[in-house]
C-alpha cells in the first residue's frame, strides 16, 4: 500500500486570505472567459519536494529523517518575486507566484533530498524555484498572449518560513484533498 506524499511550506491564514483575494481578482478581471481551476485557499502551499507514491511502511522513517533535517535549518523569509505562467520555458499549464531563491531554502531542499534519497528512490534532485501554484488549466484562449501578458500586482513582500510539513494528497473528482501528516519546526 502507498500514499501520495509531498513536502511543503504552509502559509499563514492572513497570507492565504490575501492570495485567495488575488485569485478572485484575477478570475474576475483578467481571466473571466477562461476555464481555470483556481487552487483552493486551504490547499495553497509552497512545494519543496513532490514525493509521489510512498510505501506506507516507510512513512515513520521518513518522518524521523525530516525531523532531523528541520533541526539543521534556521527560520528564514522567502521574498516574493513575480506572478508567471508555468512551468517556465514550456507550454503553460499553471499560474505561479514565484519567490527569489534563498540560501536556506536551497539548503532545506537539498538536505531533504540527501536525507531521503536512500528510502525514496523516486525523489528528484531539488529545483530551486520556490513557488506556489495559484491555478491550473489545460489551455488558454488565443485572446491571452502568454509572452506579453502582464499580471496585476500582488501586495505582499515575503513568506516567513518557520516550519515545513509532510502532506498526503488524495486526488478526487472535485480536486485534491491534502492531509497534514507531520509538521517540522525549523531550528529557530
Amino acid at each position: 500500500m502507498t500514499k501520495r506524499l509531498f513536502i511543503a511550506i504552509g502559509l499563514s491564514e492572513s497570507l492565504a486570505d490575501k492570495l485567495a483575494d488575488y485569485q478572485r481578482n484575477l478570475a474576475l478581471e483578467q481571466f473571466r472567459r477562461e476555464k481555470i481551476n483556481w487552487t483552493k485557499k486551504e490547499n495553497l502551499h509552497l512545494t519543496v519536494h513532490f514525493l509521489a507514491e510512498v510505501e506506507i511502511k516507510k512513512i515513520e522513517q521518513l518522518i524521523s529523517l525530516l525531523g532531523a533535517v528541520a533541526k539543521t535549518i534556521p527560520v528564514f523569509d522567502l521574498v516574493f518575486k513575480e506572478i508567471i505562467f508555468a512551468p517556465p520555458r514550456r507550454q503553460p499549464r499553471m499560474i505561479w507566484a514565484t519567490f527569489h531563491g534563498h540560501d536556506q531554502y536551497q539548503k532545506l531542499a537539498t538536505e531533504i533530498y540527501r536525507a531521503t534519497k536512500d528510502i525514496l528512490f523516486e525523489i528528484q534532485e531539488p529545483k530551486f524555484l520556490p513557488h506556489l501554484t495559484l491555478a491550473r488549466f489545460r489551455f488558454l484562449s488565443r485572446s491571452i498572449d502568454v509572452g506579453r501578458f502582464i499580471f496585476s500586482p500582488l501586495t505582499f513582500d515575503c513568506v516567513p518560513v518557520a516550519s515545513f510539513c509532510l502532506f498526503a494528497s488524495e486526488l478526487t473528482a472535485t480536486g485534491p484533498i491534502y492531509t497534514n501528516l507531520a509538521r517540522f519546526d525549523l531550528s529557530g
